[in-house]
């Protein structure tokens, strides 16, 4: 959320699955345009922060967002 402060808090969703369904965080951010979506994953890996892992998708997603292609970063 701090790296994308201009989206609104409704933009941001927490989805737990039961520990059985094993360990691990996967980070989905997706932005909808009229005729197209833009997804930029980031799967956590041990010895990296919950937060480097936002951050960076965050800077993936912002690169995105400011070019005036249609294709992610």
């Amino acid at each position: 959320r701090q790296c994308l402060p201009e989206w609104p808090q409704n933009g941001f969703a927490i989805h737990r699955l039961p520990d059985e369904q094993g360990p691990g965080i996967i980070l989905l951010l997706t932005v909808e345009h009229a005729h197209v979506a833009e997804v930029v994953s980031a799967c956590g890996r041990l010895g990296v922060s919950a937060e480097k892992l936002a951050s960076n998708a965050a800077t993936h997603m912002l690169g995105y967002l400011r070019k005036d292609v249609f294709a992610g970063p």
